[in-house]
């Protein structure tokens, strides 16, 4: 999804530049900004990290979920596979996204609440990047919630063209908050203030820099090697599993 998100960036610029709060001059000011940045950042990150159980849990509930159409998926020409790899990523992504959104939201949000982040304009224009980077990601992992009905109705549809733009329409349309223009290296110049001025720097720019992502590892990691992921993601799963029959 990094890569999809950041492509999707560049997409969909907007023309209006991010708002200016008021500057901070003093390096005891910068400092104070920063660490209220940092603490809240690494709050979020220690809360993302207890719900992995339960964001684990939800992604094997839909894996499991998938395999009840398997034959749908294996009927597919392979021609189609590539746009049936994207729509059960989103799909498995979803589901830790299920779990997670709140906690990102919750994050962006209480950035932006405190006056100390409001007063640094570098670390409040970042802030407010990272809301927008929310709507792209949420406008893709809620793309395809029940990937079974979408492949059965591709399927009535004879894998046709016009089926596969029905079957892909949950990735279009237009976002409620989209990215702007220079959104990316927001978050890069408030990653390099937080390791400047924060104690805690160097791990909450870590954080700042991965953003609104569901890393592909999570997605990738599977339990019996599902007859759709093997027949979809031959190169992540074929030291792991068998080819699909």
């Amino acid at each position: 999804m990094r890569q999809l998100v950041c492509c999707t960036v560049v997409a969909l610029l907007a023309i209006v530049p991010a708002g200016a709060s008021a500057g901070v001059s003093s390096r005891a000011d910068r400092v104070t900004a920063a660490n209220a940045f940092a603490e809240r950042t690494l709050s979020f990150e220690s809360k993302r990290v207890s719900a992995e159980e339960r964001s684990g849990a939800a992604l094997l509930a839909r894996r499991n979920a998938a395999q009840s159409c398997a034959a749908v998926f294996t009927s597919a020409p392979t021609n189609r596979h590539e746009d049936l790899r994207t729509m059960y990523f989103q799909y498995l992504s979803g589901a830790l996204w299920s779990v997670d959104a709140p906690l990102y939201r919750s994050w962006f949000s209480d950035l932006r609440k405190s006056g100390r982040v409001d007063r640094f304009p570098t670390l409040a224009r970042a802030a407010d990047a990272l809301k927008r980077q929310y709507a792209v990601a949420n406008h893709f992992y809620k793309a395809f919630p029940d990937i079974c009905a979408t492949v059965i109705e591709w399927r009535a549809a004879d894998w046709s063209e016009a089926g596969r733009r029905q079957a892909l329409s949950g990735l279009r349309g237009a976002l409620k908050d989209p990215p702007r223009r220079g959104d990316q290296s927001r978050l890069v110049s408030a990653a390099k203030q937080l390791r400047s001025y924060a104690r805690e720097g160097k791990a909450a720019a870590k954080i700042l820099e991965i953003g609104m992502d569901e890393p592909d590892a999570r997605v990738h990691v599977h339990t019996g090697c599902d007859t759709v992921g093997r027949l979809l993601f031959i190169d992540e799963y074929a030291k792991e599993c068998p080819p699909a029959r």
